[in-house]
């Protein structure tokens, strides 16, 4: 007899980012990409920069929307320190 595994579903909207994070303060620059619900989905490390380029250049300036989840990415006691912050909207 064997078991049945449930179905799982998978939506890839629901994993696609967009929207780009820019944060900069005295000693780094991090790349943030966050989902349409406005969840964090992972921190982006591009060795070369051209990643980042790219994302930059094709995303849309906009201003950060005020629901995104920083809360598990900026520590609190960074998130009272001055930073740069850049958003730009993904296709």
């Amino acid at each position: 007899m064997s078991a049945q595994l449930p179905e799982i579903e998978n939506d890839r909207h629901q994993h696609t980012a967009k929207y780009l994070i820019l944060l900069k303060d005295e000693t780094v620059q991090r790349a943030l990409l966050f989902g349409g619900d406005y969840r964090y989905l992972t921190e982006l490390i591009d060795e070369d920069g051209l990643v980042l380029e790219n994302l930059i250049r094709y995303g849309t300036a906009c201003s950060p929307p005020g629901d995104l989840a920083f809360d598990a990415v900026i520590p609190w006691q960074a998130s009272r320190q001055p930073m740069d912050m850049r958003c730009f909207a993904l296709g």
